[in-house]
């Protein structure tokens, strides 16, 4: 389909920014939330921790802000050297802690492996000690990984750790020296706050404690700041950055870099307007991902539609009937199902932003947490919000609409017009 509309890709693809110089092309309206992740790596080797709702860039803007880092010390050989892991890392409740290790260190290996191979093909030379210990590490690095076994267990589990941890000591003697910058991203997927202040406690003098390794945590609903009130990572994590929506000024320049990024000639098409994808941002609460799927969405109905709108009220008419339809059949869908009380509490919590707390419950026109907890779990069955499970951390938004709350609330609009 964007083959044929003349993109070598989807504008609309939803995976993170990667940590290159596509993605640092296609990072838009976050200079100043890059400025402070930044601001943090240069001057302390404390954790940086991110809060922000899914699918609101959290893990893109770790990604290039690491890699603006690495591309100033190559241009400058001043300031912090700092080397983007070529992977994000993902935490489970049920992984093995020394199974994470290892991955977690083979991803750090290989970055330094990879990235070291790039800059010496490309015949790069640098006054910088730190790059020019690393790229004389390379080949005695290449070696061993062809002679690393498949298995990392016993022993050899031992002597995969010193050599690692050797040569990351020796590119970076001390961790204000810099490091491979190590992105944890969707810490609420530990499910709740002491799951993920339990996992994190575990690793604060291996992994987290490990020089040459300066770590990224990211989350949403609330449970980076969870984390904070652990006694034994007191002085070892930064205050949480919270990252809200890009503002909405910035959704027709979203687009736009998509747009020039991805088309294969200056002969493309899309079948909305920038309007309609400002629109879009805006209703969604500028969360960029759920923009982008939704756009995503609207491109396949229209492909299956087989009618490409052409002009500019064409596409407006075509986006409008689209949102119309769709919002208004999740409506109709959830008639039988959605009570009195629980319809009155989602207008409620959409009214008021669309992130709340079970604590909220006199908002709500509830005597109790208990009172409003059945039609909250009600509203989660359909998906129209989604919430962490520590209810009664008071710190925490634990409940927020979910993009199809957001779509499911423009159909009711919808509605009380007619």
């Amino acid at each position: 389909m964007y083959n044929e509309w003349g993109f070598k890709r989807s504008p609309f693809d939803t995976n993170p920014l990667p940590a290159n110089n596509e993605g640092k092309e296609l990072l838009i309206g976050r200079q100043n939330d890059l400025n402070k992740i930044k601001r943090r790596l240069a001057s302390s080797s404390n954790i940086i921790t991110v809060e922000g709702n899914n699918g609101i860039g959290k893990t893109s803007l770790a990604n290039i802000t690491a890699y603006a880092m690495y591309n100033d010390y190559l241009e400058s050989g001043e300031g912090v050297f700092l080397v983007p892991c070529s992977e994000p890392i993902q935490m489970t409740s049920d992984k093995d802690s020394e199974e994470f290790i290892d991955e977690v260190l083979i991803k750090v290996f290989q970055t330094l492996l990879t990235k070291g191979h790039e800059l010496a093909e490309s015949g790069y030379r640098s006054s910088s000690k730190n790059i020019n210990i690393w790229l004389s590490q390379v080949e005695p690095m290449e070696q061993y990984f062809k002679d690393m076994k498949i298995s990392i267990i016993g022993s050899a589990r031992v002597d995969f750790r010193i050599k690692i941890l050797n040569w990351l000591k020796e590119i970076f003697p001390y961790n204000t020296n810099g490091g491979v910058v190590c992105i944890l991203d969707n810490l609420e997927l530990l499910n709740t706050c002491d799951d993920a202040r339990k996992k994190i406690e575990e690793f604060r003098d291996t992994l987290f404690g490990y020089t040459g390794i300066r770590w990224i945590l990211s989350g949403a609903l609330g449970i980076v700041y969870g984390l904070m009130s652990s006694p034994r990572l007191e002085g070892r994590l930064s205050p949480p950055i919270e990252l809200y929506g890009i503002d909405k000024k910035f959704s027709s320049e979203i687009l736009q870099s998509r747009v020039k990024k991805y088309a294969q000639s200056e002969d493309i098409y899309l079948p909305l307007n920038i309007d309609e994808f400002s629109h879009l941002f805006e209703l969604l609460k500028e969360n960029t991902r759920h923009t982008l799927s939704y756009c995503d969405d609207y491109c396949i109905w229209i492909s299956d539609y087989s009618h490409n709108p052409q002009t500019y009220e064409e596409k407006k008419q075509m986006y409008f009937t689209w949102l119309e339809v769709k919002s208004k059949k999740k409506v109709e869908s959830l008639r039988k199902n959605i009570t009195p009380t629980t319809l009155k509490t989602f207008i409620s919590a959409a009214e008021m932003g669309g992130e709340f707390t079970l604590s909220d419950y006199e908002s709500f026109g509830f005597k109790s947490i208990n009172s409003m907890r059945p039609y909250i779990n009600n509203l989660e069955q359909y998906n129209l919000v989604m919430r962490s499970t520590d209810e009664n951390d008071k710190r925490r938004k634990t409940i927020q609409l979910t993009p199809e709350g957001w779509i499911y609330n423009f159909g009711l609009s919808l509605l009380q017009q007619t």
